[in-house]
């Protein structure tokens, strides 16, 4: 081999070892380790587990940081179309309210600011029993409210949207006891 080529190659390796060192050193990445799945079970019944992923045929998940977490989460007040077909073509012959999403997820002891939106045309509310949480009226289309609280008792809680319907003053909407959702406070 002669001498420029290989200083060429001596050069791309001396870089390509810094460029390492340096990567390793300050961008280490996620560390990855492979579990048996009855093993992955229990870190999930345990909290241990903040997120899963299904991927196919594996599961990926993300492990808890210690201690209790800010959760920052979103809710509003979604709308469906019920399709139909009608004389051989697609019609809108219905439509229908649901919280989206309708299934909010966190631990027992996180810290909870959830935002809650109505872009739709009646007023609605967002009231949480359980907690004791309610937004009170939000007005249609822009109304919003941030409701903060500390997970700290674990089950299945219920939200509803407490506006009774009255079609003539624009509050709520005929599918008013379907207006469900759940927050799911998973105990640590």
């Amino acid at each position: 081999m002669d001498k420029k080529a290989r200083f060429s190659l001596l050069y791309f390796l001396f870089i390509f070892l810094i460029m390492y060192l340096i990567q390793s050193l300050f961008f280490p990445g996620a560390h990855i380790q492979r579990v048996p799945y009855n093993e992955f079970r229990k870190l999930v019944r345990e909290g241990k587990v903040e997120r899963v992923d299904i991927l196919g045929d594996r599961l990926r998940g993300r492990m808890r940081t210690a201690g209790a977490q800010a959760q920052n989460l979103t809710v509003h007040m979604g709308e469906g179309e019920v399709i139909a077909e009608v004389d051989g073509e697609d019609e809108v012959t219905g439509e229908y309210h649901r919280w989206e999403p309708g299934v909010l997820v966190v631990h027992k002891g996180d810290s909870v600011s959830l935002t809650v939106s109505n872009p739709r045309k009646n007023i609605h509310s967002f009231f949480l029993p359980g907690y004791n949480l309610d937004t009170g009226p939000l007005e249609p289309r822009t109304g919003e409210a941030t409701l903060e609280f500390t997970a700290d008792q674990a089950g299945v809680f219920q939200w509803i949207c407490n506006i009774p319907h009255d079609h003539e003053t624009g509050e709520c909407d005929a599918d008013h006891a379907t207006m469900i959702g759940y927050l799911i406070v998973l105990d640590k």
